[in-house]
């Protein structure tokens, strides 16, 4: 092979290996003290921030930070926080490749905090706050989970957790100061609480295949814990109108059934 030859296969291989190594970041901010934080380690990573906008009082002091990682060459992460109001908070981490994260805290958000954690490869995290001090924490390993957290009162928890392969999670809370929680740890498990009402708590934990779990709360200072080890079980709880209720589920097995309803 001729000296050429040799300097235009190495040119070559230095392009490609540029392409492959390519990370984009983006962060757009108007406003006031807004405050971004981008680490990008491996290749093809996307990184996007956008803060400022018109809240009702000016949106200002925002801070959002986020880190992708990925020891070879194409990452293809994905990481997007939106911050239109004050004061709020957003962390994204991904370690692996293939993730989505996205963050979404409108212009009547004040104070809110978004954590969203990826660990492996083609999980979905999505978090979207409205009104005041709320927080939501979304943990991710393995491989196609996909976590949804919706929260639109006031001082409401969201904390949601899944280890494992295609699992579902979702919590909905349009109330005041409830608190949610789900655990899942296996393959294809689905749990979904919606609290609509004002301090209510929803407990859900799955581990096994195909578990289904469902809660839904409308009423105030409700109680609703479901807990499923096994294989294709189903779990139901409906508690609204009157106030102070409590349920508790637990499934072990295969192929049980269970529903609670009260109001």
């Amino acid at each position: 092979m001729n000296t050429l030859k040799i300097k235009l296969l190495a040119a070559s291989l230095f392009v490609v290996a540029a392409a492959q190594a390519q990370n984009i970041s983006y962060v757009q901010q108007i406003g006031l003290g807004q405050a971004a934080v981008v680490s990008q380690i491996g290749g093809l990573n996307t990184a996007d921030i956008y803060q400022g906008g018109v809240a009702p009082a000016g949106s200002h002091n925002n801070m959002a930070m986020q880190s992708q990682v990925h020891a070879g060459s194409a990452g293809k992460n994905y990481e997007r926080a939106e911050q239109f109001g004050s004061m709020n908070t957003s962390s994204q981490t991904q370690r692996g490749s293939g993730n989505d994260g996205r963050v979404l805290q409108n212009r009547q958000a004040t104070s809110n905090q978004a954590s969203q954690s990826q660990t492996g490869s083609k999980n979905f995290a999505s978090i979207f706050q409205t009104d005041e001090l709320n927080k939501s924490t979304q943990t991710q390993s393995g491989t196609s989970n996909a976590v949804y957290s919706f929260q639109s009162g006031d001082a409401s928890v969201s904390t949601q957790t899944q280890s494992g392969t295609s699992n579902f999670a979702l919590v909905n809370q349009p109330g005041d100061l409830n608190n949610a929680s789900q655990s899942q740890s296996g393959t294809g498990n689905g749990a979904s609480a919606y609290q609509f009402g004002d301090r209510n708590k929803a407990t859900q934990t799955q581990s096994g295949t195909g578990n289904g779990a469902f809660i839904d709360q409308v009423s105030n200072r409700n109680v609703a814990s479901q807990s499923q080890s096994g294989t294709s079980n189903s779990a139901m709880t409906v508690q609204y109108s009157i106030d102070s209720n409590a349920s508790a589920i637990v499934q072990s097995g295969t192929l049980n059934m269970a529903s609670v309803s009260q109001h």
